[in-house]
């Protein structure tokens, strides 16, 4: 990360209180909105990370699942974690996978206790608030959103279920 100041300063935290790493991904999923404005208007989308700075951190825009997480990803290196990008693919209700390409990023996070987390804060509305352990643990329940991973054949598949108020 170029500018790990700006960045926490961007998502409301301040250095001084030493946050944790999940305190900085809710302060992201919470503070930069999701937005695909550019793809839209045929402007070129740039993953350098001087160009995600620019764009989410001091342009105070927010961007689409790549930009956010991969912004999240150097943050969560630079405190330290293991960060390994992974393709996913999106599918609403009970859509056969066969039916979408995997064309949307999700991380796998490494604490310093080798523990493992499912990070991800460029989903939109019904994104993870926090981190979850990755893979199939149970339901956890993030401010009246539940999620959930199960076995899917040979994937894992994230499930969300939004609030009911």
């Amino acid at each position: 990360m170029l500018d790990f100041d700006a960045y926490i300063s961007r998502i409301g935290l301040d250095r001084a209180d030493k946050p944790t790493w999940q305190a900085v991904h809710r302060a992201h999923a919470t503070t930069i909105p999701f937005e695909n404005l550019d793809s839209h208007r045929g402007i070129p989308i740039s993953l350098e990370q001087a160009d995600l700075e620019r764009k989410l951190v001091a342009s105070r825009r927010g961007g689409y699942c790549f930009e956010h997480n991969l912004l999240l990803a150097s943050a969560l290196e630079y405190m330290g974690l293991q960060v390994e990008p992974m393709l996913a693919r999106v599918r609403v209700g009970g859509a056969p996978r066969a039916t979408r390409p995997a064309g949307h990023l999700v991380l796998r996070a490494t604490d310093v206790d080798g523990r493992q987390w499912h990070a991800d804060t460029g989903f939109g509305l019904g994104t993870l608030l926090d981190p979850i352990p990755f893979g199939p643990t149970g339901v956890h329940e993030q401010s009246g959103w539940s999620f959930r991973v199960v076995d899917d054949d040979d994937e894992l598949s994230l499930q969300t279920r939004g609030r009911m108020d």
